[in-house]
Order: C-alpha cells, then sequence, then structure tokens
C-alpha cells in the first residue's frame, strides 16, 4: 500500500461494496461530517445516512450510505452500514418518489408513532441519493 494513500471498506450486511486505496474521503457522522487523510488518528463514530466522497488518482466518487459505524486508523477507514449505492445507480425519478411518499406519510405521524422513525429513514435515504446526484454533476 502507497503510504500517501488509505483504504477505504464499505460492507453491507450481505456483500462489501469497495475495498480500495483512495486519496482521502469524507463520511457523515453524526456530529457532523468527517474528513480522512492518510495517517489520521484513529477513532470510531455513529455515521448518518448521507453522502461519503472520496478520490482515487484525482476522480472523484460519491456513494450513498445509510446509518452505521466507522472505524477509522492511520491507514484505513472502514464503514458498516446497512446499505450503500454508488452514484451511477440511483434512479433519481425513483427517489424523488420515495421522498414523496415519504413526505405525505410522515404528515400523518407524530415521533412517537412506531413507524416514523422507519419513515423518516426512508426520506433521508432519498434526500441523501437526491444530494449525491446533484454534487456528482458539479
Amino acid at each position: 500500500m502507497n503510504d500517501e494513500r488509505l483504504i477505504l471498506e464499505i460492507f453491507t450486511p450481505d456483500q462489501e461494496i469497495i475495498s480500495k486505496e483512495v486519496d482521502y474521503c469524507t463520511a457523515p457522522g453524526f456530529e457532523g461530517e468527517f474528513g480522512v487523510l492518510p495517517g489520521h488518528a484513529p477513532f470510531f463514530t455513529k455515521i448518518k445516512t448521507g453522502v461519503i466522497k472520496f478520490s482515487e488518482n484525482n476522480k472523484n466518487y460519491h456513494f450513498v450510505i445509510s446509518k452505521g459505524l466507522s472505524e477509522v486508523t492511520e491507514k484505513k477507514v472502514t464503514i458498516l452500514t446497512d446499505k450503500a449505492i454508488s452514484l451511477d445507480k440511483i434512479d433519481l425519478e425513483k427517489v424523488e418518489k420515495e421522498k414523496q411518499e415519504a413526505e405525505d406519510r410522515l404528515k400523518g405521524l407524530n415521533p412517537d408513532d412506531k413507524e416514523y422513525v422507519k419513515i423518516k429513514e426512508d426520506m433521508d435515504w432519498a434526500l441523501a441519493c437526491m444530494e449525491a446526484l446533484k454534487e456528482g454533476v458539479k
């Protein structure tokens, strides 16, 4: 491994999404977005649904990840998440529809309702997909 790069791994319960050397990455932590370069101080944190960005050979990539956990070491970032999708696999029409359906369903619920958390997660996923598409075309 090149000392000027780090390994980024993203896993879901079903599969390894990616495992590659990258120049840097940023991820959506619960305390805010965090960035990692090679040699970063180790830490472990919860992540929220959002966009993970990384660069490989000066080319930028975007993935959408759901909530999960991240471990950062000096040479590696490991993300454990329920689901992840690359920018090129996002169907804008589908996520716009999912967002609208989630908004409609949330209108009749309050945060104490059992369904609220799941529907809110669905809406956060759709919003993150839309954000990734917007950022990926810059």
